[in-house]
């Protein structure tokens, strides 16, 4: 049975356990996308296919978050 969760409580779940930033984005991935988890709040519903072009953004971006 999945679980309910929000995407900050699962997050926060994961970086707890001492998971890096790549780690948090392909396990959210994993787990939404297999149905492991199920995304309530403003996320509810929603599905991901892949984490790479979130990281190429994010790749592209200077640490204070804006776009270089």
């Amino acid at each position: 049975m999945a679980r309910d969760t929000t995407m900050l409580e699962l997050v926060t779940d994961l970086t707890r356990c001492g998971a890096d930033e790549d780690e948090v984005v392909g396990t959210v991935t994993s787990l939404v996308s297999s149905g492991a988890v199920r995304l309530c709040g403003i996320f509810k519903g929603s599905r991901f296919e892949g984490a790479s072009s979130w990281q190429a953004d994010c790749s592209m971006r200077s640490p204070e978050g804006a776009t270089q």
